[in-house]
């Protein structure tokens, strides 16, 4: 074999070996490439959904305030109210001087000055109030139903004015609703649940009954 021979054969070798590397260095470029990626998109999409994540926590909570404080307005009131009707039907030196018609008028006045409340109530117990139901009997204008029970009921009408009127005959209705509750509901189960002292079970509630 000539030295020309074995040049050539050690070039086509060189050159082999040369474009074997270069294929290698290639298909480990384009295998990194893909590897890395796909390593950024991944990243990427956890950074994103971590940050929706942040963003729908963040305006959740910012509702949730919202509407706590849209609710602990009605609910101090109507805990107020309860407290001073229980502090009305109190004996001796608790109780509150407070007639009816200052009442009735004092629960309007709450409602005027709520404009997120739609209506606000006080059921009393027969005669329970002062004894005196037979004087205000069918006197529906200042909330008293036919026997002359403290029911008046104040509720908003749809050009924005207040109203009051008897809370109506619901008020002892052990009818069941088609969701299973008895349609008095709002007012038998704070009386049936309420403890012997006369406290009021429910904020939301104003309602009393005499010991």
């Amino acid at each position: 074999m000539n030295s020309r021979s074995i040049r050539t054969s050690i070039t086509l070798l060189a050159g082999a070996c040369i474009l074997a590397v270069v294929a290698a260095l290639i298909a480990y470029t384009l295998f990194a490439g893909q590897r890395t990626r796909a390593l950024v998109d991944s990243h990427t999409e956890a950074l994103a959904a971590t940050a929706a994540e942040a963003r729908l926590t963040a305006e959740a909570e910012a509702v949730g305030n919202q509407l706590q404080r849209q609710l602990d307005v009605p609910l101090q009131l109507a805990n107020q109210l309860a407290q001073l009707s229980v502090a009305m039907g109190s004996p001796g030196d608790q109780q509150v001087e407070l007639d009816r018609q200052s009442l009735v008028r004092l629960l309007g006045q709450s409602l005027k000055r709520q404009s997120g409340l739609l209506s606000l109530y006080t059921v009393w117990e027969p005669n329970a109030i002062d004894g005196q139901d037979d004087r205000h009997r069918g006197d529906a204008a200042a909330g008293y139903d036919e026997q002359g029970r403290f029911t008046p009921w104040w509720h908003k009408t749809l050009d924005g004015d207040v109203t009051v009127e008897p809370i109506g005959p619901t008020v002892e209705s052990q009818t069941r609703l088609p969701s299973g509750v008895r349609e008095g509901e709002y007012y038998l189960c704070p009386r049936e649940n309420a403890p012997p002292a006369c406290s009021i079970p429910c904020p939301t509630r104003s309602t009393n009954s005499r010991c």
